[in-house]
């Protein structure tokens, strides 16, 4: 056989390996599609309650043993998850929960920007009596927390606020994406708040006007415009709060660091 003949045959073979493992892929059998789902729900879990925090190593093995399962699922998941940007595989020391820098939160809260002030008025047009009563009621919550120091609370009550105002827009698909930055958004919030304990009472110690009262309040008006330069103003002040208290926390980690 010529070398160019061999040549072809090589690249043939190649093709074919490459559809195989396409067809592998897309005809997973469902048992193992579920384990893979389990696994990636397990992080997705820990890191939004803040358990996994930015940075933290993630050892594979521990999950499967924890589920109950062999590690070839958690190693699928884990790929998945780090080309969706949730985690990263540093080399020779293992798998992390990916930080986010500087750039990475101001997109976040960015998107934030554009969808819930984006939604708004559909929220406000579909939003029922209980939705509108459970908003009230999480605004309460929220500060009740803030004051007693709960800031698991202050968190979850607050992710599930602005998760209510996406899903008054009845768009399954936009809720999904949705979903995905709250439980990023958590991660940055759990991360600053190990650091800074008194994280939620500096944030909303500027919100005053823009709180989610305020918000509810606007919404309750019907007043579209009024709550759409709320929900925008909030998630400004909480970007720029969040990236004074990452700044000043970041100095003072480097100046332990040098006088170490």
């Amino acid at each position: 056989m010529t070398t160019e003949a061999l040549q072809g045959c090589r690249a043939e073979t190649a093709k074919f390996t490459e559809l195989l493992e396409t067809h592998r892929r897309r005809t997973k059998r469902p048992l193992e599609t579920e384990k893979i789902q389990k696994v990636q729900e397990y992080v997705f879990e820990r890191i939004h309650n803040g358990e996994f925090k930015p940075g933290d190593k993630i050892v594979e093995l521990q999950i499967a043993q924890q589920l109950g399962i062999s590690c070839i699922p958690v190693r699928e998941a884990m790929s998945k998850l780090e080309r969706e940007g949730w985690v990263e595989r540093v080399p020779n020391k293992g798998i992390f929960v990916k930080k986010m820098d500087s750039a990475d939160i101001k997109e976040l809260f960015l998107i934030r920007q554009i969808i819930e002030a984006g939604v708004i008025e559909l929220a406000i047009q579909n939003m029922t009596h209980e939705g509108f009563e459970e908003l009230r009621k999480l605004s309460g919550i929220i500060e009740s927390a803030r004051v007693s120091k709960d800031i698991m609370l202050v968190e979850q009550a607050d992710s599930h606020f602005h998760r209510l105002l996406v899903h008054f827009s009845h768009n399954k698909q936009l809720e999904a994406m949705y979903e995905s930055i709250l439980t990023k958004a958590a991660g940055v919030f759990f991360q600053l708040a190990d650091k800074y304990p008194s994280l939620a009472d500096y944030v909303y110690s500027y919100l005053k006007d823009a709180d989610h009262a305020s918000i509810c309040d606007a919404i309750e008006e019907k007043n579209v415009e009024r709550a759409k330069s709320l929900v925008n103003e909030h998630l400004r002040i909480g970007y720029e709060s969040i990236k004074g208290i990452r700044a000043l926390t970041d100095s003072l980690q480097s100046k332990l660091t040098k006088n170490n």
